[in-house]
């Protein structure tokens, strides 16, 4: 039992963590982030019957760039281009609302 609530918990977090990720359309950048590509070892266990069968498996994790972007009471981190990032600095301000 106490397995289903800690997936349920993992679930919620996982969910939440995916809406997080988008900003607003325009403000001022507040900070920079790039993360370069990762191949990242992990170990997935799952129960078979009795046992529980752990397989490792590799995970690919892009590179990535965003911009924390700041609009008066909303910000958030907002996933851009690598062209987008460099033509950024802290405290410029950026409007993607006519690439929507």
């Amino acid at each position: 039992m106490k397995r289903k609530a800690a997936m349920a918990v993992v679930a919620l977090v996982a969910a939440f963590m995916l809406t997080a990720c988008g900003g607003p359309d325009h403000g001022t950048v507040h900070d920079k982030s790039h993360s370069p590509e990762q191949w990242i070892s992990t170990t997935y266990c799952h129960p078979v019957g009795k046992v529980t069968v752990c397989n490792p498996q590799m995970v690919h994790h892009p590179e990535s760039w965003s911009l924390d972007v700041y609009n008066g009471d909303e910000h958030g981190w907002v996933d851009v281009t690598e062209e987008t990032y460099d033509s950024y600095n802290v405290g410029d301000f950026v409007d993607f609302r006519e690439e929507k």
